[in-house]
């Protein structure tokens, strides 16, 4: 018995129950379009063949998945697919034309991906914990509870300076954090992660690459029901919003006006302020 014929047998025993019968030619079809693929380039398929999630490596040697869902009436209707990259893919009625665009977006950038992973395995990445291939943004502890959001535009090209930068922190460390950024002449030769140490280190009078004190000055965590420090003394120290609110609420000197908390630092006695949480 040849190997479509035992297929057809076990695909039609597994979907009795649901009334339809798989057609030897709709079989031999797929695994045809299988064969031209390259059964190398397949990660995972189901029993049924109706759920396929291909692999595509890059020049990094990443891998990047595409699930493939087979409908019933394929290949008279679209492949129903998912996949992690920041562009949505066409529909294709063949899996070969669907891969070819898969490897093409995948290719296309690739000078992302390589910065993103640097940034990955050489900085503290605060957000997001697990990223996916299309999270083209990290947000990057910086120390002294300052951090930095990094969003790469869709066409950034190898060795440039990031265009969309954004600094979290208290506002004298911000504003010498974004004079650094603003005078630092980007260095091409060197990777992403290094530039960033340069400016952050090297001109700083303070280390920014420090990042061992960002967790809350009060529940000592750094993430709290998906929430970072935001309040941020000029002592330097930062606090969960909730964390200062219930410090504040329990010291009798504490004021509020309306929905705002007027307290002092646990650390440093500064004037502090808080929203009340309702």
């Amino acid at each position: 018995m040849s190997f479509l014929s035992e297929l057809k047998e076990i695909l039609e025993t597994l979907t009795s129950d649901c009334g339809f019968q798989y057609t030897s030619e709709r079989l031999s079809g797929i695994y045809s379009e299988l064969i031209k693929v390259g059964f190398d380039r397949i990660e995972s398929m189901s029993d049924t063949m109706e759920e396929i999630v291909f692999k595509t490596r890059d020049d990094g040697n990443r891998k990047h998945l595409l699930k493939v869902i087979v409908p019933t009436e394929y290949p008279f209707i679209p492949l129903h697919i998912s996949c992690e990259l920041p562009n949505e893919m066409t529909e294709k009625y063949s899996m070969i034309q669907l891969l070819k665009e898969h490897e093409t977006i995948v290719k296309k950038y690739q000078v992302i991906f390589n910065c993103l992973d640097d940034l990955d395995k050489s900085m503290h990445i605060i957000e997001p914990e697990q990223p996916k291939r299309n999270d083209f943004f990290r947000r990057i502890a910086l120390g002294n509870h300052c951090s930095l959001y990094i969003q790469f535009e869709l066409d950034y090209q190898q060795g440039s300076k990031p265009k969309h930068i954004r600094f979290f922190g208290s506002q004298q460390n911000v504003q010498e954090l974004k004079k650094n950024w603003k005078s630092y002449e980007w260095n091409k030769q060197e990777n992403i992660h290094e530039n960033f140490l340069n400016v952050f280190q090297v001109q700083s009078k303070i280390d920014y690459t420090n990042t061992n004190d960002n967790e809350c000055g009060i529940c000592y965590s750094l993430n709290l029901n998906n929430q970072l420090p935001q309040s941020i003394c000029k002592c330097g120290r930062g606090f969960h919003s909730v964390c200062l609110y219930e410090w504040l609420r329990s010291n009798p000197t504490t004021t509020q006006s309306f929905n705002v908390l007027f307290g002092k630092c646990p650390y440093c006695n500064e004037k502090i302020t808080v929203k009340a949480i309702l």
